[in-house]
């Protein structure tokens, strides 16, 4: 190949190179600022109360099953992966001012441990039956005026009993949360989705919003 090829073809290799490793970078950062939008109108939303925020136990150890609910060694508990996710929550949980009513978790000891690390000890316990034929009842009864509920519980318990069925657009896996509103008639919806590891997006939004 002529030198003048060669040097053609690398500055051609160069332009292209820049090319798409600037549309790389556009493109993240406009998703980053995606992210952090709507990081801020789930803050703006959840800082008026009124909404019920179901989540997924965080990761567990599936080296066993559950064989005995009064017995934490007999159950699957919490991986440290799982405990470090909690704890990373309980950590930017208190700085989001979000507005904390009812705080509920089943009698597991993943839900209770995750409830505990995450939003604190003041809970009630409910058990997974109760919270079975319960769940379409709160998920559509407003919280008290200025407050929101959280539920730790499962995903078994949330597809069952409400028939929402969770997969691409909701992946819902463990430590996720979904965000309902209460709908007229006692009916409910699916207002958005908060992934276990999004947290710090939101305290970033809070950071961005105190500024």
């Amino acid at each position: 190949m002529h030198i003048k090829q060669v040097i053609k073809t690398g500055v051609l290799v160069y332009l292209l190179f820049f090319s798409y490793t600037q549309a790389q970078t556009t493109q993240t950062q406009n998703t980053q600022a995606q992210h952090l939008q709507e990081a801020t109108n789930i803050l703006n939303m959840l800082s008026t109360g009124g909404y019920t925020v179901y989540m997924r136990h965080t990761h567990t150890d599936r080296i066993r099953g559950d064989t005995d609910l009064t017995d934490c060694n007999k159950q699957r508990l919490l991986s440290e992966q799982g405990r470090e996710e909690a704890r990373a929550i309980g950590t930017i949980f208190p700085q989001l001012d979000i507005p904390l009513g009812r705080l509920i978790s089943t009698e597991y000891c993943r839900t209770k441990e995750t409830t505990e690390l995450a939003f604190g000890d003041d809970y009630e316990v409910l058990a997974r039956a109760d919270l079975f034929t319960q769940l379409t009842t709160l998920l559509g009864t407003p919280p008290a005026a200025g407050t929101n509920t959280f539920i730790v519980a499962h995903i078994g318990t949330l597809q069952e009993a409400t028939g929402i069925k969770t997969g691409n657009d909701i992946p819902f896996g463990e430590g996720d949360a979904i965000i309902f509103k209460p709908t007229a008639g006692g009916g409910y919806e699916i207002v958005k989705f908060i992934d276990v590891l999004a947290w710090s997006i939101l305290l970033e939004a809070k950071q961005t919003l105190s500024n």
